[in-house]
């Protein structure tokens, strides 16, 4: 969520937009927001939120972070994507 929030307000945006692109209703997003302003990875300006260098930044490790986990090898024992895990042979 906070990194699609933080994307976007790439460029100054109304909290309506930011929020609509993170498909977050008003309650939760401002919620989300408001930490996003206290970390500041977001700053206010004239009524628009925009992402902060340390915000771009996070997206950048968010970024390298979820490739890295998308070409990781499974692990053994992890259901395969047909559903369940392999089970051995019963008695």
């Amino acid at each position: 969520m906070m990194a699609a929030i933080i994307e976007a307000a790439s460029q100054p945006t109304p909290i309506s937009h930011v929020l609509a692109k993170a498909y977050l209703n008003y309650k939760r997003g401002k919620r989300y927001v408001d930490r996003l302003l206290q970390l500041g990875l977001l700053e206010k300006r004239d009524e628009k939120y925009v992402a902060t260098p340390k915000g771009e930044e996070f997206l950048l490790y968010y970024h390298r972070l979820k490739m890295l986990l998308e070409e990781a090898p499974p692990e053994a024992g992890a259901p395969r994507s047909g559903g369940k895990p392999a089970q051995a042979g019963r008695r």
